[in-house]
């Protein structure tokens, strides 16, 4: 059986600016690319996944709980690096780190207002022989 995987996400913005700082402060790494005619826009390569951010015309933020609504989840090396860097840039934290289960996560809101789940995988514990 074959698995499905996310290839592209096309993120637009009119902050195209901020919103480049912003995920440049978790780590992404950005090229600028224009294809044939079309906009000028910047790509970042996230495992096998590119993220791409457009320019656009300025919009109303979305309700985070309503339909339409975007969470964006990055899983990162040094959740307290991050999360400085984007404090630095007066970012909202939504929800402060707090350790699960799975890692120690926390929410932020990007420049145009979309939630984004940044997560810090536990380190693995070594077998004992």
């Amino acid at each position: 059986m074959s698995e499905t995987t996310l290839g592209l996400l096309v993120l637009r913005t009119s902050r195209l600016e901020a919103m480049l700082a912003f995920y440049l402060a978790i780590g992404l790494s950005f090229v600028e690319e224009k294809h044939g005619n079309g906009l000028v826009h910047y790509a970042a390569q996230v495992g096998t996944t590119v993220i791409e951010f457009y320019p656009a015309a300025p919009q109303e933020s979305q309700d985070q709980h309503g339909s339409g609504a975007t969470l964006l989840g990055f899983t990162v090396d040094d959740l307290e690096r991050s999360l400085a860097a984007l404090m630095q840039k007066n970012v909202a934290m939504i929800s402060e780190p707090k350790s699960t289960s799975w890692g120690f996560p926390a929410t932020v809101q990007d420049p145009d207002g979309r939630l984004l789940a940044l997560t810090q995988l536990p380190e693995e514990e070594e077998e004992e022989w």
